[in-house]
């Protein structure tokens, strides 16, 4: 073992007379492994061999999330799925030249490309991906010993015929993909190949099978949270051949985080609270002192809040005021599946939600009327009595006493 050990290390010698010794001294250590029913290892390193590294600790964890909600395949994924796929996960660090899989292999998992860059090849000899690797055999040439590719179905060596190149794939694209949704049913369509070092992140089909079943269960629990707070949701099961519940997409915030902005024009999106408490304020005129803040309303779980279009500013903010919150959003093109009936009735309900809430710091504190007092014949009525008088009123009456106001 010393022996191998040695001519490893001097392997590129260019000394005839040592690599005859080579020769010699491995067939006799080949012939004493053979008596002694052991086998002799190799003596060729393998120069394609790739790292990895697993979800062993939280960094690598939440990078593997970073890298997945980044990935156009993935970044649609509740937060709680997102989490789900580190386990199943690992990342790799790939040498220049190294063959991930060959056309016609069947299907491991999916990649997703951190950095360097990949080469696709169709085409080529058909036949020699099936061939074994090469053994310790000294008459074969370092260029044409074959290894296997990473998912181990076929072999590969410097001089194989991959075909034609028909893509190049860089830094944050996603490969493999077919492999997840059919369960690694559907075979290579094309041999993968490292044209740099590179470090991907692999995602099995195996360990991605457990993670849809996790979806079927969460897809049904949101959509029973989404029937009992939104209008109209109880009437739609299916969406494009989906679960309605398809349409929101759960997401995680820390305390802090604005979700809307005052005077900004914001697309068509929608929330519902999921856990936590969203705090809607306003602030009136342009002081920055907490006695320029109107605090609209608390919502917790359950609760809806959002924007009519970028074609009307946001009349509030709308911030993250406990330490984790979870929210249910659709944005515009979710909205769009949603069939219009069933729009029209949560945006309806948006919409008087929204009035309200502003009515109490536009209305009753803008216009000083929670100071108000009514006379009638039974006496003086309180200021909550005036408050709720307003907002009982239809927006034509509102209208008339706004402007009667305005004109005093």
């Amino acid at each position: 073992e010393d022996s191998v050990n040695h001519w490893q290390e001097t392997e590129n010698s260019g000394n005839m007379l040592a690599s005859k010794l080579k020769g010699r001294l491995v067939n006799k250590l080949a012939k004493a492994r053979a008596a002694l029913g052991t086998q002799l290892p190799s003596i060729h390193k393998n120069p394609f061999a790739i790292e990895e590294t697993r979800s062993d600790d939280a960094f690598t964890s939440e990078r593997m999330v970073n890298v997945l909600k980044d990935s156009r395949f993935f970044k649609d994924l509740d937060a709680a799925v997102l989490e789900t796929l580190p386990k199943h996960a690992k990342f790799l660090n790939v040498p220049n030249g190294a063959v991930l899989f060959r056309q016609g292999d069947p299907a491991k998992g999916c990649y997703i490309i951190v950095s360097g860059k990949v080469g696709f090849y169709a085409g080529g000899n058909s036949n020699t991906p099936r061939q074994p690797p090469t053994e310790m055999n000294e008459t074969i040439p370092e260029a044409a010993r074959r290894v296997h590719t990473y998912e181990g179905f076929s072999t590969f060596s410097k001089v194989s015929d991959y075909g034609q190149c028909v893509k190049k794939s860089g830094t944050g694209e996603v490969f493999g993909e077919l492999a997840l949704m059919d369960g690694g049913a559907v075979p290579r369509k094309a041999t993968a190949r490292c044209l740099d070092e590179s470090e991907l992140l692999f995602v099995s089909a195996e360990g991605f099978e457990e993670v849809k079943k996790y979806v079927k269960e969460l897809e049904m629990q949101k959509r029973e949270f989404l029937v009992s707070c939104l209008p109209g949701m109880k009437d739609v099961k299916k969406v494009g051949g989906h679960s309605s519940g398809n349409c929101f997409h759960q997401e995680r915030h820390q305390q802090g985080t604005l979700l809307l902005r005052q005077g900004v024009s914001e697309e068509r999106v929608m929330y519902v609270v999921l856990s936590g408490s969203i705090q809607l304020f306003r602030h009136r005129g342009r002081g920055l002192g907490p006695g320029a803040v109107d605090v609209l309303a608390t919502l917790e779980t359950g609760q809806m809040f959002g924007t009519f279009g970028p074609e009307l500013k946001m009349p509030f903010s709308a911030k993250v005021v406990t330490k984790n919150c979870e929210v249910l959003s659709a944005r515009a093109r979710d909205i769009e599946m949603l069939p219009e009936s069933v729009v029209g009735q949560i945006m309806a309900q948006l919409s008087r939600d929204t009035a309200e809430r502003l009515r109490k710091s536009c209305v009753f504190k803008g216009m000083g009327w929670q100071r108000q007092q009514r006379s009638s014949s039974g006496g003086a009525h309180t200021e909550r009595d005036a408050a709720a008088e307003l907002l009982a009123m239809n927006s034509r009456d509102l209208r008339m006493h706004l402007s009667a106001h305005l004109w005093q």
